[in-house]
């Protein structure tokens, strides 16, 4: 094998392992700074905000977290089983699953701090994902956090880490979810259809408006078997992490995003054309000579992660 392209396959998997999601950098949780939820299943709690959180251009004073990896407003949502959106309810779901921490299999940690430390932090994530936007200052933070917690019933053998945090000034507002490296290692509750925390309905990410024309948007594997790789994908090019504005009608992705390498069916007879793979590049996709291009010419990074469209073919 060429020994340039073993230093090359060596580079990219070094490049990838160092941009991941440790626990050092998630943001700072403990039984000493934090409320906890424990031994429980199917749980909710509040925090009363002292900042409005702006989600979908509506101002919320209050915000319900689950057990079950979701956050809402207005109202405490305890379903453990992941419901395709939209939905009535306005959600927020870094990883909406059947969670089960009674056999004390992990904690929820949460809490609303305007600490500057952690002031600080999120600036600096939000100037990586949004490089044009003017600086952000939080008034308010939101941080909750899934430390190692098993699923439904009872079930230890594997766990999850992931964290969720928001962010406003009272204008903008942000949402962070950040998976812990080998952090996710299952997606389903046994009463969920699950069988060792596969299959079955697996784990929604994304974000529902709510109301009687909600608006959602899915994270790319939402309720599909490749969820349990959220931890090596992201909107940011830092595997694990993701970051939106959620202020506006629509959610705003990181515009340094990626959809990764665009498709292509019967590559022998199709030209594919692209330069970047960011939000909003175009990738344009011709025929050799004596075929015919079947479907069409340019597909559209989106927001979502996904390329528009499906990718054409040739004929003769």
């Amino acid at each position: 094998m060429n020994l340039g392209y073993l230093l090359l396959l060596f580079l990219s998997l070094l490049l990838q392992s160092c941009l991941s999601v440790p626990i050092s950098r998630f943001y700072a949780y403990g039984e000493s700074t934090d409320e906890t939820f424990t031994n429980v299943d199917d749980e909710s709690t509040f925090l009363n905000l002292t900042s409005n959180f702006v989600f979908y251009g509506t101002n919320f004073s209050t915000v319900f977290i689950n057990n079950n990896g979701l956050l809402s407003f207005n109202m405490a949502v305890e379903g453990y089983t992941s419901e395709p959106f939209p939905l009535p309810e306005t959600l927020i779901a870094p990883f909406w699953a059947d969670v089960d921490t009674r056999r004390g299999a992990g904690t929820v940690y949460y809490r609303e701090t305007a600490a500057s430390a952690i002031v600080s932090k999120v600036a600096q994530d939000i100037a990586l994902a949004f490089p044009n936007q003017p600086p952000f200052t939080a008034k308010t933070v939101v941080i909750v956090t899934w430390s190692e917690v098993g699923y439904y019933e009872k079930n230890d053998d594997k766990l999850n880490t992931f964290q969720c945090v928001l962010a406003t000034d009272g204008g903008r507002s942000y949402v962070i979810f950040l998976y812990l490296d080998d952090g996710i290692n299952w997606v389903t509750g046994d009463a969920s259809g699950g069988k060792d925390g596969i299959g079955g309905t697996e784990a929604y990410v994304g974000f529902n408006s709510g109301g009687q024309n909600a608006t959602y948007f899915a994270v790319q594997g939402s309720r599909t078997p490749a969820v349990i790789d959220i931890e090596t994908t992201s909107n940011v090019e830092v595997a694990g992490l993701w970051i939106f504005q959620v202020n506006e009608a629509e959610i705003i992705t990181s515009p340094i995003g990626s959809c990764g390498t665009p498709d292509q069916l019967y590559a022998n007879a199709t030209i594919l054309s692209y330069n970047t793979t960011t939000v909003n590049s175009t990738a344009t996709y011709s025929c050799e000579n004596g075929y015919n291009l079947v479907g069409v010419s340019v597909r559209t990074c989106q927001s979502s992660g996904n390329w528009s469209g499906s990718p054409p073919y040739c004929q003769i």
